[in-house]
């Protein structure tokens, strides 16, 4: 009779965690993010990548790169700092 009272939580216990479990969390990237199939260019300001429709190109301003045309994220910046230095990107996919 009291092993009922331990075990049924124990069996309980499991399923309460997952169902309270959210999907959400952040990633933080510092320096240089390259995908596979991008290069850079000696003496040019820009990264290139290779995409199905062609080649999708990136200017890089203030020491950060930005997608000339993202249909698919929408890229938030936010300095942390007053030199703007560190940047804080928030990428928001479709």
């Amino acid at each position: 009779m009291h092993v009922r009272h331990y075990v049924t939580p124990a069996l309980w216990l499991p399923l309460m965690v997952i169902g309270a479990a959210q999907a959400g969390s952040q990633i933080r990237f510092q320096g240089t993010v390259v995908e596979a199939g991008c290069w850079n260019e000696t003496g040019v300001l820009e990264v290139r990548c290779h995409r199905q429709d062609g080649i999708e190109r990136h200017i890089i301003v203030e020491n950060m790169a930005t997608s000339i045309a993202s249909p698919y994220a929408v890229v938030e910046p936010h300095y942390l700092d007053e030199d703007k230095q560190l940047t804080l990107l928030r990428i928001i996919y479709d």
